[in-house]
């Protein structure tokens, strides 16, 4: 059998799909800082431990959409920003690569959502603020609203106490008064 040298230090390495490597190595693979290129025109610069990014990085993906924030075992983790394509903004909370805890989104068409994320999807007590003004303040579950929630429009007249479940509307009633009541009433529907 013949030796082979595993990489180290600096260099580069290309392959076979057609993507690249450049940076360090350590025990032939990716370690320190380094740049993953893909096939497809996604670039991510970051720090490398063990093959994969890890702690931080910065990506560039084909699609044109932007992300910079905390990385483990090469994928989105910890607290990071994303610039969609579209024009949909994210900052907050990410694990294993979906948006996941505490975060706030602000989408292309105006509207924006501030609270909660679970493997991608709002869940729990969150804000969502409609680009006419308006907005709704409820419970979240697996990204459809679920349980009780309220609407105030633009001009912070109307007060309407909501319950859904699963994303669809059970009761509503006009309300004014303490949102703890709304939440109250609600529940006794």
């Amino acid at each position: 059998f013949r030796s082979v040298k595993l990489p180290k230090g600096q260099g580069r390495l290309t392959f076979h799909s057609g993507g690249y490597y450049k940076g360090s190595f350590s025990k032939g693979k990716f370690h320190g800082f380094g740049r993953l290129v893909y096939k497809n025109g996604t670039r991510c610069d970051g720090r490398m431990e063990g093959g994969k990014f890890n702690g931080s990085m910065e990506c560039v993906y084909a699609s044109g959409s932007k992300y910079g924030g905390g990385a483990r075992n090469g994928k989105r983790h910890g607290t990071g920003v994303m610039r969609y394509a579209n024009g949909d903004y994210y900052h907050g909370g990410w694990r294993n690569g979906k948006v996941h805890g505490s975060g706030k989104k602000n989408y292309a068409n105006g509207n924006s959502y501030n609270g909660p994320w679970k493997n991608g999807k709002k869940h729990g007590e969150g804000n969502f603020q409609y680009a006419s003004g308006g907005y709704y303040t409820g419970y979240w579950r697996n990204g459809k609203k679920d349980g009780p929630g309220e609407y105030i429009n633009a001009a912070k007249r109307l007060d309407i106490c909501i319950l859904y479940r699963n994303g669809k509307k059970i009761k509503q009633k006009s309300f004014s008064g303490a949102r703890a009541n709304c939440y109250s009433m609600a529940n006794r529907w």
